[in-house]
């Protein structure tokens, strides 16, 4: 039992929903059962109250709760005040960087990385998604960063970093421009704008989306990149469906819009930017890498917090 382990047992004891821990630790749900139940037995006494429908902290867990919380904090007081005890390693690191433009969180998870491993070179190359993912399964790069919805369902690990809801995006002067939210089913006669389907596998998923709507999407035209697909969005000769985090990345007069896609409104958000590498990748560094990104996750859910 470590700071790995009091982690799950924190954020479980704030939201008191194994489901939505799991899915806030980026873990399933019986790992997360697992690591709870190994606790108690290891402490010999019940930290939750279990029934079908709620979980609570039994006095013990409230009790065991405090001093988890100054154990973490000791954790982080003690990485920051003695960064001369940390443990050096060295060695290069190659990162792909995808469909999409983030500059809100991979740079802190880069910057808290280079930080605690200064030794490490890293390297940032860009790539079309098919590019991306085709490097990090011949081993030429070490992470690809990414949409979720480009990245295969078998063959790769991924950890989604930046849960973001899917949006519509028109220009300022689309009859839709100055809506709150609008049902996926209206935009059946609009003109969409895909990026290269040879080039992303993206669309695929923006596809079954429309199907699901009741359309076939009419694609007036299709471009080699997402910039590229922002601008012209900005012209007006069609729209675009995507992440709400490409918001705070284009200069583009852009119009940003709600999508009800028909599902659960209240269940959390499992798509967005995306940390993506192989299993079988055996530079050490690489689990480094995911360590810390699983850190920062943490705080970065704080923060929106």
């Amino acid at each position: 039992m470590f700071q790995r382990d009091i982690l799950c047992f924190a954020e479980l004891a704030e939201c008191l929903n194994f489901t939505t821990a799991a899915q806030r630790l980026y873990m399933s749900q019986p790992g997360l059962s697992k690591i709870i139940s190994n606790m108690e037995r290891d402490l010999d006494v019940r930290l939750f109250s279990r029934s079908t429908r709620n979980v609570r902290l039994t006095a013990a867990g409230e009790q065991f709760l405090i001093t988890c919380r100054g154990f973490l904090r000791q954790c982080e007081m003690l990485k920051s005040q003695n960064p001369q005890d940390a443990i050096t390693v060295s060695g290069a690191l190659e990162i792909g960087i995808g469909d999409l433009n983030e500059n809100r969180y991979f740079p802190q998870i880069v910057n808290k990385f280079s930080a605690r491993h200064p030794h490490c070179a890293i390297s940032v190359k860009r790539y079309n998604p098919e590019e991306l993912l085709k490097a990090i399964d011949a081993g030429k790069v070490d992470f690809g960063v990414m949409t979720s919805y480009t990245v295969p369902e078998h063959g790769f690990q991924s950890l989604v970093y930046y849960p973001s809801p899917l949006m519509l995006v028109t220009s300022p002067s689309h009859p839709l421009a100055d809506r709150k939210k609008v049902g996926i089913g209206e935009l059946r006669n609009e003109r969409f704008i895909f990026i290269d389907r040879t080039l992303s596998r993206a669309d695929e998923r923006i596809l079954e989306i429309c199907e699901k709507g009741g359309f076939k999407p009419n694609i007036v035209t299709e471009t080699n990149s997402l910039s590229s697909m922002m601008m012209l969005v900005t012209t007006g000769i069609g729209i675009s469906l995507n992440f709400k985090l490409h918001k705070e990345s284009f200069n583009y007069d852009l119009r940003f819009i709600e999508l009800d896609l028909g599902e659960d409104e209240d269940a959390p958000t499992t798509d967005g930017a995306t940390l993506v590498w192989k299993q079988e990748n055996t530079n050490p560094i690489v689990p480094l890498f995911i360590r810390c990104a699983r850190s920062c996750i943490s705080n970065f859910s704080s923060s929106e917090g």
